[in-house]
């Protein structure tokens, strides 16, 4: 009895354990597709109250870490789902905004097992298209499928829409932006605005992941393929009002979006869905008609439903505004320009659309956004209609929740999907954490490595012949970035190799070398190494060498009185010169050791800094003399070529002399 006792307590502690978890099904394995327009919190709980860990934008695609919900702790009535939302990493997710569903059975190795795929692979579908396909295509039977064979390398696609400013993202994730030069700052930590207040440019993988078909091939995302023919039997009144909800200024204008439609053999509810995605459901600056300004005109009752003509920049909604009066001028009458009345409005950009882009073979949303078509008007990567990279996965939701709603899911839509050469797996989404993965400042022995700069990962550090530890600091940039390889490091050779590893919050790394040298010559300050090289120095001039002499023989010069010394020149414009001849002018900066100093170039004779001794020279001298020009700083210091601190006939005579070959000036 005892032992029965005990056991029901082991029991019923058990359960309580678990007593938080909703069962769904104990077995098969289940993908999301979030459906917030907004974006869908991930927290560390099951509960609102928890730490936002990242915002996952409309349909993304998530793994669910088991088919379960977990017991709502506040703001998800329906309870929470767990989820992986950076490739290992989990949260917690309100399951109001997860569309779940069972994740079709992938064939790996391209060998059809059923009829289904036998046809896809047929139509040009790769085999990472099928079990997707053949989900929807068991659904819903009517719904046909064409692959178009782009003929487009896939990670050349890539790159040609990751150029800066083609493809632009709403989002808070640091992760997603793009780190490109001209997009971020790796010093300060900060991402270029591109547009408002808070549009940024995509990084790579977040354009390959909103590019790749594969992604949304679930039946809420399908219909950025749908083609995009007027249709009578199933886009009515009635499936307009349903993108428009409870819009009552839309709703107003229905019988024009299917007259629009009609008028041009555009699907209207996709010219609907196209209004809701660029000014959205309630009168905003396009579409009340307002007075405004731009560049120092004022216009009043224009209408730019659809956004046309607001390129990126300032004021793209006034910009579309201006190109909808005709341009500045209101000369440009296509499409039925000026927009001065909402129907219009709607009837031009309709036109607009079908004229330059559906008719030109840029026939649904996703081709309108890349276009790859190779049948199209214009040629890749051009002629397309919005930067918003997540822009037709929100159109499709739109127009799939007004298709459900009016229950016209089992209509005969025919989707064309692009098909890229050598996609290789399905893109996912980066880890949304910061990038940042570069060094602050590095320091060996409590003193800062000279010439540490955070994008150069490799260094040489100089130590006395007889240490046997040195200790290495590195910190981050960013807080969230970690570092690994730094602390007290044993010294077991001539040179050891300190590999310091910075991994960013969202997991990518950077290597860092430190190579300390152990050296007689490291204690050495700069300027003894400049005393005991064969040149000249007052403390702030360098001379003594040769009209002609080398950067690497002046390198070498120093390397014979240590062999740590490094030498960096630049040329007077601050640009780093690695090969040719030293001039007056040049900066020469040398690290010995724990000791830096920077000297300006002298070469006695060469006032002009073009590294040679000539008539031009002459002249500048005599002008100095006669005071036409005032020469100031390392030129005026290699004019006073016998070294007396003046500038007189007697520098002028040892200068033409020099030219004249009669004899050398000393440096």
């Amino acid at each position: 009895m005892k032992k029965f006792v005990s056991f029901v307590l082991c029991l019923s502690l058990f359960l309580s354990l678990f007593s938080n978890v909703i069962r769904v099904s104990a077995k098969d394995e289940y993908i999301g597709t979030t459906i917030a327009e907004s974006g869908l919190r991930v927290r560390s709980g099951a509960g609102t109250s928890y730490k936002q860990l990242a915002l996952l934008p409309l349909g993304t695609l998530v793994n669910l870490v088991d088919n379960v919900k977990v017991n709502d702790q506040g703001g998800c009535s329906d309870g929470w789902y767990r989820i992986y939302y950076a490739t290992n990493k989990i949260g917690y997710v309100c399951s109001l905004y997860l569309e779940v569903e069972l994740k079709p059975e992938e064939n790996t190795d391209g060998i059809p097992k059923t009829e289904y795929e036998k046809e896809l692979q047929e139509l040009g579908f790769p085999n990472t298209y099928w079990a997707s396909l053949s989900a929807l295509h068991e659904k819903y039977p009517n719904w046909q499928f064409e692959a178009i064979d782009t003929g487009l390398l896939w990670s050349s696609a890539v790159i040609a829409e990751s150029v800066l400013g083609k493809s632009l993202i709403q989002t808070s994730n640091p992760g997603y932006k793009s780190t490109a030069a001209g997009s971020y700052n790796y010093e300060t930590d900060t991402f270029k605005v591109f547009e408002g207040s808070n549009w940024y440019a995509a990084s790579n993988e977040v354009v390959a992941y909103y590019m790749d078909p594969r992604n949304f091939l679930n039946e809420k995302q399908i219909f950025m393929f749908e083609k995009l023919s007027y249709d009578a039997s199933y886009q009515t009144t009635d499936a307009i009002k349903a993108v428009f909800g409870s819009s009552s200024y839309l709703n107003n204008y229905v019988n024009d979006f299917v007259n629009a439609g009609r008028t041009y053999n555009i699907n209207p509810i996709y010219l609907a869905s196209r209004v809701r995605q660029e000014t959205g459901l309630s009168v905003g600056a396009a579409t009340s008609g307002a007075q405004f300004t731009y560049n120092g005109k004022t216009y009043r009752g224009l209408y730019n439903l659809y956004n046309i003509g607001a390129t990126t920049g300032s004021n793209p909604v006034l910009k579309g505004l201006v190109w909808a009066n005709g341009g500045a001028s209101g000369t440009s009458t296509s499409f039925g320009r000026p927009w001065t009345t909402i129907s219009k409005s709607i009837m031009g950009g309709a036109d607009f659309l079908e004229s330059g882009y559906i008719g030109e073979g840029q026939y649904t949303s996703y081709l309108q956004r890349f276009n790859v078509d190779p049948d199209a008007s214009s040629p890749a990567y051009t002629h397309q209609y919005m930067t918003n990279i997540m822009a037709v996965a929100s159109e499709a939701a739109s127009s799939y929740s007004s298709y459900k709603k009016m229950n016209l899911l089992n209509s005969n839509f025919v989707f064309a999907i692009p098909v890229y050469e050598n996609m290789g797996e399905i893109s996912k989404l980066p880890d949304p954490g910061n990038p940042n993965n570069h060094l602050k400042s590095l320091k060996v022995n409590g003193s800062s490595v000279i010439g540490f700069e955070h994008d150069t990962y490799t260094y040489n550090y100089a130590v006395s012949e007889n240490s046997t530890i040195a200790n290495v600091v590195a910190t981050p940039i960013n807080s969230s970035a970690k570092v690994t390889g730094a602390g007290e490091i044993k010294l077991t050779g001539d040179t050891t190799t300190v590999t310091l590893k910075v991994t960013a919050e969202n997991g990518k790394i950077q290597e860092y070398k430190v190579n300390i040298i152990k050296t007689e010559g490291a204690s050495l300050s700069v300027e003894d190494v400049v005393a005991q090289a064969p040149v000249k120095s007052n403390g702030s001039y360098l001379s003594g060498i040769n009209v002609g002499t080398s950067i690497s023989s002046l390198q070498a010069t120093f390397n014979k009185v240590s062999n740590v010394a490094q030498t960096t020149v630049k040329d007077k414009n601050g640009k780093v010169k690695t090969s040719g001849s030293l001039v007056t002018g040049d900066t020469v900066t040398i690290v010995n050791g724990n000791s830096s100093k920077t000297y300006t170039m002298v070469v006695y004779g060469d006032n002009d800094g073009d590294g040679k001794i000539s008539i031009v020279d002459l002249l500048k001298v005599q002008k100095q003399i006669l005071g036409y020009t005032s020469m100031n700083g390392a030129y005026l210091e290699a004019s006073d070529v016998d070294k007396d601190n003046k500038v007189t006939i007697v520098d002028l005579l040892k200068v033409q002399k020099h030219i004249l070959g009669y004899s050398q000036i000393s440096q």
